[in-house]
């Protein structure tokens, strides 16, 4: 159950985003109906031409329900192939001050060579779209971790051993098992805490102090 709660959070992570995008435009009286949007990046990640999975389609079919205008744009990505699996027409060269907003959806070298001043030259709204995936999973996971802990058998089970160690083991309770359950339980917290830093940082393998 808590694998596919992931999935879902995952699968409607774009939607979530391209909504966020949406509320800011509103609050800029930016209207979403007919708005021109360019999305800078197709592919799953940065600087790779891989479209398996790309959750940036979302953001495109939720801009597309308002009736915007969506072009996209990404050096990295083979037109025919955005064609073929998604119906997408990839625009070779945007024009600088031709949209009502321009999100940063997949952080390629290109576009970070083109540095802010470009990327605002391209419309009215600026949008990083990489550091609102992140915040977006970070909630979506402190969500789950809270219904863990909150409603099911072992979330509670793990709380009562924290509570009360040796109650815990007067009433039954695997505590070592259920120990190594929340050491595991931490380490996987770690893992997406990198995930989602590397949506905001770039990260190399010479990244920390010399």
């Amino acid at each position: 159950e808590m694998i596919l709660a992931g999935r879902r959070i995952n699968d409607e992570m774009g939607s979530h985003v391209a909504r966020r995008v949406i509320k800011l435009m509103t609050q800029r009286r930016i209207q979403a109906a007919d708005a021109r949007v360019l999305v800078l990046g197709l592919a799953f990640k940065e600087n790779c031409p891989d479209l398996r999975n790309t959750r940036v389609v979302d953001v495109i079919a939720e801009f597309r329900s308002y009736n915007a205008e969506v072009h996209v744009h990404d050096p990295w990505v083979d037109a025919a192939e955005a064609r073929h699996e998604y119906g997408l027409e990839l625009v070779a060269e945007p024009q600088p001050g031709s949209y009502d907003a321009v999100i940063l959806a997949v952080s390629h070298r290109e576009f970070l060579q083109w540095g802010v001043e470009r990327i605002r030259g391209f419309g009215k709204l600026i949008v990083d779209a990489t550091k609102l995936y992140a915040a977006a999973a970070a909630i979506a996971v402190a969500v789950a971790l809270y219904a863990f802990f909150q409603f099911t058998t072992i979330g509670t089970a793990i709380r009562a051993c924290a509570d009360n160690y040796t109650g815990a083991l007067v009433v039954g309770l695997d505590v070592k098992h259920l120990y190594a359950l929340t050491f595991g339980l931490g380490a996987a917290c770690v893992g997406a805490a990198g995930v989602m830093l590397v949506l905001i940082v770039d990260v190399t393998p010479s990244l920390g102090p010399a």
